[in-house]
């Protein structure tokens, strides 16, 4: 038995055996696309669990990271105060000091002064030009 195509006649055993060997062809490609199909998905699958396990790490760092910088800026913030206060502290030190300075000054002029006096008086004594009495 023949079967007649456009341009010859093909016997029908011999179009059985090309079309099952298309099949046969198309079944392999089918399955070699479903096994690569399956392979992708199972990528897929795996690149979303390691997305999903970055995003949750990430956002732990993040919390983390958080509390530490506020921990941080309230230690800024404490010593800022901190500072703030002995710089009033200086400040108030530096008023009480200016006439501690100006004593100080005064004290030693006087003191060059009266060292001035005795070395005098006791160049006098030894120069017999001043006499103690008795």
């Amino acid at each position: 038995m023949t079967t007649r195509t456009a341009t010859r006649n093909v016997p029908t055993t011999a179009t059985g055996g090309a079309r099952s060997i298309q099949v046969a062809a198309i079944d392999e490609k089918l399955a070699y696309l479903v096994e690569a199909v399956s392979e992708v998905k199972s990528q897929v699958g795996s690149l979303a669990l390691d997305v999903r396990r970055f995003r949750e790490e990430y956002l732990r760092e993040h919390v983390r990271l958080v509390e530490q910088v506020s921990a941080a800026q309230r230690r800024i913030d404490e010593l800022e105060n901190a500072m703030q206060r002995l710089d009033r502290k200086i400040d108030e030190l530096d008023l009480r000091v200016q006439p501690l300075i100006f004593q100080a000054r005064l004290l030693g002029f006087l003191g060059g002064a009266v060292g001035v006096l005795l070395v005098g008086l006791i160049w006098a004594i030894l120069t017999h030009q001043v006499e103690i009495l008795p």
